[in-house]
């Protein structure tokens, strides 16, 4: 069975307050990973500020 599935189950489970609190923790997953990514992505352009410098002449 996969993951989705698997989490289907478990969520057919819960009544609905905790169906919320499930649906706002997974969102705060995706919203900390977007940050992750956008810090990742400012940590590469800062470290390599110079070459990209020279990249745009």
């Amino acid at each position: 069975m996969s993951v989705p599935e698997q989490i289907m189950l478990e969520l057919e489970a819960l009544d609905d307050a905790q169906r919320a609190q499930v649906l706002d923790f997974a969102r705060f997953l995706r919203q900390k990973q977007e940050r992750d990514l956008y810090r990742l992505a400012d940590e590469i352009i800062d470290e390599n500020m110079e070459a990209l410098r020279e990249l745009a002449k």
